[in-house]
């Protein structure tokens, strides 16, 4: 029996259980294991009643001030976190303020691992956690409080809870690369989809398009962690295993609906492929159906090839995000390409010979 157990450590712990089954993502084994720490020691389901408790006022408070303030809800975030440190204020006063701090950031803890939307798009609250998002063709770096730098590319969105013990972040879009400040004590977790990456000092990308996750380790390495299926295919299903890849320099893998794949690129392929962050895509040799997949999410308009001959036309190029009317104009100059111009849409027909006379 652990009686020496530190209150940060036990509420920590009893956090990690409390979103376990919140999320559904826990086996029989992790079951097995709860019961056998629960029952280790009295102190351990007090915490986790506590969590649960905590929870509660968080969620009871978030839907009666949503319901009563529609317009206000995204502005809710920094009131919900202190309302969350608050409720147990009061009783645990005698026993200082590190562990009111410690609660605000298990309140934290447990809306970044279950993935609240309402609190995720709140503004930033003064206990570190931040939503930051790019519009459709637009890039934005960010440093944060610890001295990591996010480059987001176009039309993300990433939440970051940074406090004295946790770095943890939620990628719910889009793509950031991470350029992370080292700092032993305090791993820096990103989670996206069903998946965990986890690294202390490095530089990584990761990349969320529907259900496919990609993560390139540019210096350093990282620790991914996952089932490495969908989280969509999951639900509802018995839960599947977490495996840990552990991911050094040059090392990219892919998962999702379509394939599970892990590759070692070369240097150049590595900074072709992080080009976006000038603002560059390279785009070698690649089929019409290949290059609009990749330029559409900096685009707006949608995208349409209203001919299979179209699609299947090879061309190649370096696309600068901004300057979409002189990539379509090269397309009519360089491919027998007609480019239509519609309301929210863009039409790539095949442009018909002229008859000679």
């Amino acid at each position: 029996m652990n009686m020496n157990l530190k209150t940060d450590d036990l509420h920590d712990k009893a956090a990690f259980w409390f979103t376990r089954f919140e999320s559904g993502r826990i086996t029989n084994e992790q079951r097995k294991a709860f019961e056998t720490w629960v029952n280790e020691n009295p102190a351990h389901l007090a915490a986790f009643e506590e969590i649960e408790t905590l929870s509660a006022n968080m969620k009871a408070i978030s839907k009666n001030y949503r319901h009563h303030n529609p317009d206000k809800a995204t502005e809710f975030g920094a009131a919900v976190i202190e309302t969350a440190a608050l409720v147990r204020a009061h009783s645990v006063r005698k026993e200082g303020y590190t562990l009111r701090r410690k609660l605000a950031a298990v309140a934290a803890t447990i809306l970044i691992l279950m993935s609240g939307v309402w609190f995720w798009q709140s503004p930033a609250s003064k206990y570190g956690v931040t939503s930051y998002q790019t519009a459709i063709g637009e890039q934005k770096m960010v440093m944060l409080s610890d001295g990591s730098v996010m480059t987001l590319n176009t039309n993300s969105e990433i939440s970051v809870a940074i406090t004295d013990n946790i770095r943890r972040l939620h990628l719910m879009r889009g793509e950031v690369f991470f350029k992370v400040a080292k700092d032993k004590n305090r791993p820096f977790e990103v989670a996206v989809q069903n998946a965990f990456v986890k690294a202390v000092g490095t530089a990584f990308n990761i990349r969320q398009r529907n259900t496919q996750v990609s993560v390139l380790v540019a210096e350093g390495k990282v620790e991914v962690k996952s089932s490495f299926t969908p989280l969509a295919i999951t639900q509802g299903k018995e839960t599947l295993p977490e495996k840990k890849e552990l991911l050094m320099v040059g090392d990219q893998i892919t998962f999702g609906r379509e394939k599970l794949q892990r590759v070692q690129l070369e240097s150049e392929v590595i900074n072709r492929t992080l080009l976006w962050r000038e603002g560059r895509i390279i785009l070698d040799d690649k089929s019409l159906a290949e290059i609009i997949r990749e330029i559409q999410p900096y685009i707006v308009e949608k995208i349409i090839i209203a001919d299979d001959r179209v699609a299947r036309l090879v061309a190649g190029g370096v696309f600068r995000v901004g300057e979409v009317n002189s990539f379509f104009d090269a397309l009519e100059v360089a491919l027998p390409v007609k480019i239509v111009r519609e309301k929210d849409v863009i039409i790539l027909a095949r442009r018909q010979k002229k008859n000679l006379i």
